[in-house]
């Protein structure tokens, strides 16, 4: 199931993330693993409504809002931000 699959990336790659953040002393360190945290509650208030009434058309928009504005919003400007910064350090 996508929901399933989801989960476990979610966990392994936002734990991944947050290992080399930490590690690495990364700034936006407090706001990031915010970000993750707020990501997962969503998810879980989304898989909790799934489970609870199963697939909607209303669930499966605010899904697809959901899951789009953390690509566009999240990946596109806050990973970005973490990218940049390993590049940078990985130079040093």
């Amino acid at each position: 199931m996508v929901i399933a699959f989801l989960e476990d990336y979610v966990t392994n790659h936002f734990g991944m993330e947050e290992i080399y953040m930490r590690r690495l002393s990364y700034p936006g360190y407090p706001f990031h693993k915010g970000e993750h945290v707020s990501f997962i509650n969503e998810f879980y208030d989304l898989r909790d409504e799934l489970d609870a009434g199963g697939a909607t058309p209303a669930l499966a928009d605010r899904m697809g809002r959901f899951f789009g504005d953390w690509l566009v919003n999240h990946i596109g400007k806050v990973d970005k931000a973490l990218g940049a910064f390993l590049r940078e350090k990985g130079k040093k």
